[in-house]
């Protein structure tokens, strides 16, 4: 009986070679091609899309998104301010104070055109602070340091619509002198750098102090090339009342932390050869092992009345974890992050990476302490190091979502000359 019952597993399990082959070929060279060709960060998209073709289409996304933009402040009343700055007025307390820092942008050679990044960030903002979960209790504001405010068309277009801050310039409101540990007394309107970095920072430190000059509970402090997705609002308050104890309804928060980080460049959120992420491809071929285990059990023994042996299973469990580790890998990590949008229960909260500072949401009694340490950091360097070292100096926990709830759209950086990989600006809203 034991060469008949092996003759038998064996064909079965030669007849599924070539099903195997099938499923294999038809997965990643017919059906990943066609789905994947056009999607940024996968394999195909790499193998298929030249990069001059890729920053082309940027632009032309990035266009549409400026004109819908503008088409959205055009047409809502100029009294739309009026919902910010009643807030103040009725004695409201701020829960939440978001300050768009921005500068002006010139289109390479042209300096009247701009490309309208501060519009489209605004405009996601002014829909998020209109939302169900943060409708009058959050504060937006534009927040504007280039040295020469008038120059910055797009942020004099907003003040109609927006409150406003210029660190060289008029201003609805904006805070006072303050000490640093260094008895130095910072006078932001008067002080000039010749360092690009240390500019960003005091640049930074000063929107910082005019949003907690408001008294919110928390800060969020956005460039202005850094525009919210939809799923901002729900998914923060979400986060805000599990993770930190605090929600919109003013409870007092119980866990504390320097800040949460809400964009994270995704060029570095792929695959790589960290313990979390090499767990994570590991969960996900488990998921393909477990599907191919079962595809086979009906196959064999529903369909046609056999059973596989144990190590039959086991060898189409490896093969499922094979199938689904190897698509994961071509359509990209990113590309998977976004399944967890389906539900703001599945972003993952994770502890924060050092860069970046695109989207940042800060407790405000974080912001005395670590604009004390920004002041105090050495000329040259980045913000987003002298950040992160504050939480390792204090040792207060930093954390990120994802996926990001913001988007990136700035191609062009304030700080020097030259496109960035276009992959991250392809995409829609």
């Amino acid at each position: 009986m034991r060469p008949t019952m092996m003759l038998r597993l064996g064909y079965i399990q030669r007849g599924h070679i070539g099903t195997l082959t099938a499923v294999f070929s038809l997965q990643f060279l017919v059906l990943l091609p066609l789905l994947c060709y056009t999607m940024p960060f996968s394999f195909y998209f790499k193998l298929t899309t030249r990069r001059t073709d890729a920053s082309k289409q940027a632009v032309l996304l990035n266009r549409e998104r400026v004109k819908r933009a503008r088409s959205y402040f055009e047409n809502l009343s100029t009294d739309n301010s009026r919902h910010y700055t009643s807030l103040l007025e009725k004695g409201n307390q701020v829960f939440l104070a978001v300050a768009v820092l921005t500068v002006n942008r010139p289109r390479s050679g042209d300096g009247n055109r701009t490309m309208g990044y501060l519009v489209q960030s605004a405009t996601a903002l002014d829909k998020f602070a209109k939302s169900r979960e943060f409708m009058g209790k959050t504060f937006v504001f534009i927040c504007n340091v280039d040295v020469k405010p008038l120059s910055h068309k797009d942020a004099g277009d907003l003040k109609r619509y927006l409150p406003f801050t210029e660190r060289y310039g008029s201003s609805d409101f904006h805070p006072g002198d303050f000490h640093v540990p260094n008895n130095k007394t910072v006078t932001y309107g008067q002080l000039f750098h010749e360092d690009v970095y240390e500019k960003e920072t005091y640049d930074y430190m000063y929107c910082m102090r005019v949003a907690q000059s408001l008294r919110p509970r928390y800060i969020l402090m956005v460039e202005d090339d850094a525009v919210a997705h939809p799923d901002l609002a729900p998914v923060l308050h979400y986060t805000l009342g599990n993770h930190f104890g605090s929600n919109t309804d003013m409870i007092q928060q119980n866990k504390s932390f320097a800040y949460l980080k809400l964009y994270y460049p995704q060029r570095w959120q792929g695959f790589a050869f960290e313990m979390i992420r090499l767990l994570e491809l590991c969960s996900i071929s488990c998921i393909g092992g477990g599907c191919f285990v079962f595809v086979m059990y009906v196959l064999t023994f529903v369909v046609k009345g056999r059973l596989m042996g144990n190590k039959l299973y086991g060898r189409y469990f490896l093969m499922g974890m094979l199938f689904l580790m190897l698509t994961a890998m071509a359509v990209g990590r990113q590309n998977v992050l976004e399944l967890r949008r389906v539900s703001k229960y599945l972003y993952q909260f994770r502890p924060s990476p050092g860069c970046c500072t695109q989207a940042m949401l800060y407790p405000t009694h974080m912001v005395r302490p670590l604009v004390s340490h920004l002041a105090a950091a050495p000329p040259g360097t980045h913000t987003d190091l002298i950040i992160y070292n504050f939480t390792r100096t204090t040792g207060t926990p930093a954390f990120q979502l994802e996926p990001n709830l913001f988007y990136h759209v700035g191609m062009y950086t304030s700080l020097k000359i030259g496109n960035k990989r276009p992959d991250e600006f392809l995409f829609h809203l």
